[in-house]
């Protein structure tokens, strides 16, 4: 996704869904960039957590509370879940920005097919043309990219991914498997330890 995003020096860019897995990589890989990072979270809770572990972090904004500046504009913005943000986002964005996303939250037939998910589909597209916005659609990457992430990560002493919490083999799998899949709050991986 940041190979997507072309980011450039003193460019504005936005992580959405701050407190995601996908997110907490790619701030990972952020760190060192030369340019303004923000961040948006949907509800608002943990942003603090996130903006411990990464203090590069300019300013994490609630996206439910509609508190994102209009005059801020963003060169490239990586979101994982483009559904939730890319209507709401339009004003946010620079011209000729690049908005790279790697899924959607509403992801059933059911919740895709939902009238309150219709968008006036002429009018967002007559805005992304008049502002020459870029829109990326990424897989989050092929074996090599993942070997070469985990390579660029173990190299950097700064970085780590985040883990929310550890379970092993004398704990009642259960546990781990309903905080890693279900709605369970948590920030960063849930891991499991084989040994």
């Amino acid at each position: 996704m940041i190979k997507k995003a072309d980011i450039k020096d003193g460019d504005n860019v936005l992580v959405t869904s701050v407190t995601s897995n996908t997110s907490l990589i790619i701030l990972n890989f952020l760190r060192d960039r030369n340019c303004t990072i923000y961040g948006l979270s949907y509800s608002g809770e943990d942003k603090d957590k996130v903006k411990e572990l990464f203090p590069f972090i300019h300013t994490i904004y609630n996206f439910k509370d509609n508190n994102l500046p209009k005059d801020l504009l963003f060169n490239a913005v990586l979101d994982p879940f483009a559904d939730t943000h890319i209507v709401a986002l339009q004003p946010n964005l620079n011209f000729e920005a690049r908005y790279v996303t790697c899924g959607m939250f509403n992801q059933s037939s059911r919740k895709i097919k939902s009238k309150a998910s219709y968008t006036n589909l002429p009018l967002f597209i007559g805005t992304l043309i008049s502002k020459n916005i870029q829109i990326k659609a990424n897989c989050l990457g092929t074996t090599e990219d993942l070997e070469k992430g985990l390579k660029l990560l173990s190299e950097n002493v700064n970085s780590s991914i985040p883990i929310d919490s550890f379970y092993n083999k004398d704990e009642d799998i259960n546990l781990f498997l309903d905080k890693s899949f279900l709605k369970t709050k948590k920030t960063g991986k849930v891991s499991f330890l084989y040994n």
